[in-house]
């Protein structure tokens, strides 16, 4: 009678610890999910986006092949490279010029972040 009892006790503890391990893997799954939302959204992640989305605009919106072309002429003739740059911002549309200025900034602003978390992360 004493064997027939140990294997029941031990097919409930079987069944608890299966039980256990399931409850376990659901809860790691959604801390793990949790975990990459939070990474997604972010305030660095968002500014990630923005910074594409304004490049793809950016994109769009320009030739950029020619851009790195006549740029390209500039560096080989020996100068102007900021006068070149100032002039292609200058002579084109507000819109294209507030991308210009908004991909700059949000570049300054995520390398911030990331010396920001670096330095932090040193520290500790």
């Amino acid at each position: 009678m004493n064997y027939y009892k140990n294997n029941l006790d031990d097919s409930e503890e079987f069944k608890t610890q299966a039980i256990s391990n399931g409850v376990k893997t659901k809860v790691m799954r959604r801390v793990y999910m949790i975990y990459w939302f939070r990474k997604l959204t972010g305030s660095t992640a968002i500014k990630i986006y923005l910074e594409v989305f304004a490049l793809w605009q950016l994109g769009l919106r320009t030739s950029v092949g020619s851009i790195f072309a006549n740029f390209w002429n500039v560096v080989q003739s020996g100068g102007g490279v900021v006068r070149y740059l100032t002039s292609a911002v200058a002579g084109t549309e507000l819109i294209i010029q507030t991308l210009f200025v908004s991909v700059l900034v949000l570049f300054a602003w995520v390398m911030r972040d990331v010396f920001r978390t670096r330095s932090t992360a040193a520290l500790a």
